[in-house]
């Protein structure tokens, strides 16, 4: 699996650390309140807003870098959307891997 990391976000600020530092900023605020919606509605069986959910926190495994996990990700939103877990520990590891990185951002 691919390592964390931000070289997305440093070639889309260039060299503008002010866009960076608002960028991982976002990061860190808005993981953190996905992270705990999902896991809610796992926890309440509403799989299909755990798909919306595992969405929009595909797009920050791809903006950290990590291409397998987005994959994972696409799976395991599909899956949700009938009621199927199959990826779910495999997306969660890489989500746990992704929350840790942001943390230590």
């Amino acid at each position: 699996m691919n390592s964390p990391n931000l070289n997305y976000v440093d070639d889309l600020a260039g060299d503008d650390e002010k866009f960076r530092s608002q960028f991982i900023a976002i990061l860190k605020k808005e993981l953190p309140l996905e992270i705990e919606l999902y896991r809610r509605y796992m926890e309440q069986e509403h799989w299909k807003s755990a798909a919306e959910s595992v969405h929009k926190m595909k797009h920050k495994l791809g903006i950290a870098g990590m291409d397998e996990a987005y994959e994972i990700a696409i799976l395991y939103e599909e899956e949700l959307k009938t009621g199927a877990k199959t990826s779910q520990i495999a997306f969660e590891r890489e989500l746990n891997r992704l929350s840790d990185f942001v943390n230590d951002l």
